[in-house]
């Protein structure tokens, strides 16, 4: 461990050496949530593997964001789409040394870090002890300063804050002091401000204006990529980090290039499957509106999508892991060779 921490880049002569890794503390049914979503079949004896690996995604977020292109195929994630999943997460990251709290422990720590840590630690009880007489000392001025306006008051003698306030009320009364114009609001003599009405769309989604017509996506609008369950999740939720409406809504007239729109057709077909099946169980996909409910869904589903155990070649093969457009053809042909039969 003392290796490991070494080449991670951690500094040795620093009590930063024996920090731990980011982890939750509490948050228990929103952590098993999110690892039911991002980690699909995880075997219960990697539950904690999962666990540790969700939070290192969480801690690193805003950095992945920054420093991957947002076409990336971590992004395609629907755990990593749900912006709002990812900040409630992120409230229950714990990161630093290890303290009482902890169920894990600081491995391979030389002493020389110990020493530094319990020297941390007792700079930071000085501080606090510090800001604590700091404190009393401002709550007995603020006691005296009360009591002594409270005396005042008594004897009906006005202290600084009533006569200034007097005075001002009399400035106002005459004329002599007027309430400034916000400062973004400079309008013309003579012209009045005119106001403005901003329409929108249900759910506070955007229209978009290109090519000589409105539309409910952009112009550079692409398709999901990713797994099956991936692509459903953008049919029902759309895209919240682009505030785009769910994917069922896309049109072929929304999409430029002709490739597109046969890859939408192949969209529709696929997500009409899963939608037929739904409405077999009584379930309204509708109503799907958050990605928790959209996963939930699609896996009580997903049989009709029953992919071969082996491809053509005799090698095994993971159908949770195909694109969804590989899921396309499959199906495409299998329904096809039923229809000639």
């Amino acid at each position: 461990m003392f290796v490991g921490r070494t080449v991670s880049g951690l500094p040795i002569l620093d009590a930063d050496f024996a920090t731990l890794p980011p982890r939750f503390h509490g948050g228990r049914e929103q952590v098993e949530i999110a690892k039911r979503i991002g980690f699909r079949q995880l075997p219960r004896s990697a539950s904690l593997i999962g666990e540790f690996a969700l939070a290192s995604i969480v801690y690193h977020y805003e950095y992945l964001k920054e420093n991957l292109p947002g076409n990336h195929p971590i992004f395609q994630s629907p755990l990593m789409r749900d912006e709002q999943m990812m900040q409630v997460l992120k409230g229950f990251i714990k990161f630093g040394p290890p303290n009482g709290d902890d169920n894990i422990s600081a491995t391979g720590i030389p002493p020389h870090v110990v020493l530094l840590s319990e020297f941390r630690s007792l700079k930071a009880a000085f501080e606090k002890q510090q800001v604590d007489q700091q404190n009393v000392v401002n709550e007995v001025v603020a006691g005296v300063r009360l009591a002594l306006e409270d005396a005042v008051d008594i004897r009906n003698t006005p202290n600084s804050n009533q006569i200034a306030t007097t005075v001002i009320d009399c400035l106002h009364r005459e004329g002599y002091v007027r309430q400034r114009p916000d400062e973004d609001e400079n309008y013309a003599p003579g012209v009045a401000p005119v106001a403005t009405t901003v329409h929108q769309t249900s759910n506070n989604f955007s229209l978009y204006t290109w090519g000589g017509g409105f539309h409910a996506f952009p112009e550079d609008v692409a398709l999901p990529e990713g797994t099956t369950e991936q692509a459903w999740v953008f049919w029902c939720c759309g895209d919240p980090a682009r505030s785009l409406p769910p994917f069922r809504r896309l049109k072929s007239v929304d999409l430029r290039e002709k490739k597109h729109k046969k890859r939408l057709s192949d969209l529709k077909f696929l997500m009409g499957l899963v939608e037929k099946r739904a409405s077999a169980l009584n379930i309204d996909t509708r109503t799907l509106t958050t990605t928790e409910e959209a996963v939930e869904v699609f896996r009580r589903c997903e049989d009709v999508l029953e992919m071969p155990d082996e491809t053509p070649n005799a090698r095994k093969r993971r159908s949770n892991q195909l694109v969804w457009q590989t899921v396309t053809s499959i199906m495409r042909k299998r329904l096809k060779s039923v229809g000639h039969r």
